[in-house]
């Protein structure tokens, strides 16, 4: 425990380093750290996946589940200037020919405001290439709609994957999890292991995750085995902490992983996380490992730290409801952290150290409620997002008639979602077929009147096309003024 109180301390020494823009109107753009809370939800900068002339690009790693399903846009331009205002929108009807969705765009973001001032965007990952986005969780989707309604051909397909595409980290990763489920431990912990293994090659944020797999598998296998052992011997230490050994009457492989694998368990976690120390499910996890020791200094050092980055944690609050933890024995930790310099600076300077300040009353919602108002069929949004970015890669390789039909797919599965609509309506104009879009744009009034999204969508049609005769519609949301717009920019394409 002091080699892992040690790593603690080095991993933890530093506060979350916040996410901010500078306002210096003589400096050149740029933005300072990695972490950020959207709702009552911690989130951070995870890999670049692009840089173009108005804003940075990043995956946006969700500290509590691990996962990357949207990015986070940094705009590149200086606070208060037209460049930036024009940036600073939830909508804009413009090609990004650089982007991987040239229609980027089109699709609704979240605008999140930071607590020092200025936005940045989140919007939803798309991929040009699902099925072979070895970085994103995208190519196991089918394997995971299968998993519960149809066990054994989840397994097939998997191993049908793996076979075709060979050891990807991301297949890897879920196949020690389908082994871990079905209590196959063994085969689970090397899965686990070389899965792992390929996300850390790779640079993959999965690996975070991966990472917490392979200690549940670690810690799943130690608590089998040192029910083999013959009895348990315990200390008791003066600071309350009690050690606790299984003891085994000959030498045997059980005694030798008792004897590792729970501390290699804790250790994977900290080589994954040595970049990213906050990632909260995993500190989550070590808690769980350490609650037994609830009195002993890593298990504090690890609840601080997620008081700190998450204080809305769940695991936090069932601390505090049973009088393991209270909100001053935090004091001792981020004092200490507090007095050291800021983290990783993504943007090169020192980002501001402390808790973040509190956020007006104005705070963004959650992205989940985003999604939700914007995007109701939840469970059908990764289909329907393959679909479009499939018509993407049908465009680029000039299978038009594929493309289209990917687009209008994508519209039956999710026919709420306007953006889509929107994305049909305009492949079909640039096509030379404005009549088609318009009465694409005209069935989406007429069946999305009223909705966030539509309210959202059509009044900045209005608001980008250069017409003088066009803008006034903004002042009114008529139905019949909607389809005016709508009518109108087509025809405008």
């Amino acid at each position: 425990m002091i080699l892992l109180d040690s790593r603690l301390d080095l991993m933890l020494a530093r506060q979350p380093d916040w996410l901010e823009i500078p306002k210096d109107p003589n400096g050149s753009p740029s933005f300072l750290g990695r972490y950020l809370r959207i709702g009552d939800r911690p989130y951070a900068l995870g890999r670049e996946l692009g840089r173009g002339e108005e804003a940075i690009v990043f995956e946006l790693i969700s500290l509590r589940a691990g996962t990357s399903y949207h990015v986070v846009k940094v705009c590149r331009h200086r606070i208060g200037t037209k460049q930036y205002r024009r940036w600073a929108v939830p909508v804009r009807f413009q090609r990004n020919p650089a982007a991987v969705n040239p229609d980027i765009e089109l699709f609704p973001c979240h605008l999140v405001p930071l607590p020092r001032g200025g936005v940045v965007k989140v919007q939803r990952y798309i991929s040009s290439n699902p099925s072979t986005d070895w970085h994103s969780t995208l190519p196991i989707i089918p394997v995971l709609s299968m998993i519960k309604a149809n066990p054994a051909k989840a397994d097939a397909l998997i191993d049908s994957l793996l076979a075709k595409h060979g050891e990807q980290g991301i297949l890897m990763e879920l196949k020690g999890r389908m082994l871990f489920g079905n209590e196959q431990l063994d085969e689970a912990l090397d899965w686990s292991t070389r899965a792992l293994a390929s996300h850390m090659a790779s640079g993959s944020s999965s690996r975070y995750n991966a990472a917490v797999s392979l200690a549940e598998v670690m810690e799943a296998i130690y608590q089998r085995d040192r029910s083999k052992g013959d009895c348990e011997a315990s200390i008791q230490l003066d600071d309350g902490t009690v050690l606790r050994n299984t003891i085994f009457s000959t030498a045997t492989d059980e005694a030798a992983r008792d004897d590792s694998l729970q501390d290699r368990s804790l250790f994977a976690l900290l080589e994954a996380m040595s970049d990213l120390p906050y990632f909260v499910a995993g500190l989550n996890f070590m808690q769980k490992s350490l609650l037994d020791l609830a009195g002993g200094t890593s298990f504090k050092k690890l609840t601080a730290a997620v008081a700190r980055i998450d204080p809305d944690n769940p695991m936090l609050g069932q601390l505090r409801a049973a009088g393991v933890w209270t909100d001053n024995d935090k004091e001792a930790n981020s004092e200490k952290a507090g007095s050291e310099q800021g983290g990783d600076a993504t943007g090169g300077k020192e980002p501001r150290k402390g808790p973040p300040p509190k956020i007006p009353n104005n705070a963004p919602k959650s992205i989940e409620a985003h999604d939700a108002a914007y995007n109701p069929e939840s469970d059908k949004i990764r289909d329907a997002s393959a679909r479009i970015a499939a018509a993407i890669s049908d465009i680029r390789r000039g299978r038009e008639d594929q493309a289209e039909a990917n687009l209008k797919e994508a519209v039956s599965i999710r026919p709420s979602a306007a953006d889509h609509r929107i994305a049909l309506a305009t492949f079909l104009s640039s096509r030379g077929r404005a009549e088609e879009a318009i009465a694409v744009l005209q069935e989406a009034v007429e069946q999305l009147d009223g909705t966030p999204e539509l309210r959202l969508l059509l009044p900045k049609l209005c608001t980008t096309q250069p017409s003088s005769e066009v803008r006034p519609g903004i002042q009114t949301l008529l139905p019949s003024v909607r389809i005016l717009i709508a009518v109108r920019f087509v025809s405008s394409l």
